[in-house]
Formats: structure tokens, sequence, C-alpha cells
């Protein structure tokens, strides 16, 4: 997920075989607010300006574009 999640701006990647690593962070999280309310705001600007309707019309309309331009033998 690295195309969405970028580590310590916007989230954390934590590898699902460290849940004392996973504890320790929400427990950071629960201990500063701010942190977490950082990031939330982070994310949810990041997923507004990469995924609204438009941007995802015109990626669309691009991968159409692309592949009527292969030539078929």
């Amino acid at each position: 997920m690295p195309e969405i999640i970028k580590n310590n701006e916007n989230g954390l990647i934590i590898s699902p075989k460290n849940p004392d690593l996973l504890a320790k962070t929400i427990n950071g999280f629960l201990a500063n607010k701010n942190i977490a309310k950082e990031m939330a705001i982070t994310a949810k600007n990041q997923v507004i300006k990469k995924f609204n309707l438009s941007r995802m019309i015109q990626n669309t309309e691009n991968a159409y574009k692309d592949v009527s331009s292969i030539e078929i033998i």
C-alpha cells in the first residue's frame, strides 16, 4: 500500500508479525492524540486529492486510450 500510506506521514506501516510494536504504536497514539489527529487529517487530504471522482474518470479514460492503442497481430 505504499501508493496510499506514507509511513510516519499519513499512517504507519507495521508488520503483522510484530504485535508488540503494534500495541506500542496504539498506546503511543492514545497517549498523544494530536499526532494521531494530524496523521488522520493528512491521510484524509491525500485520499481526497488522489481518489476523487474526476481523477478516477481521467485515469479510466487514460487506461482505455492505452489499451485501444495496442496493435493486435
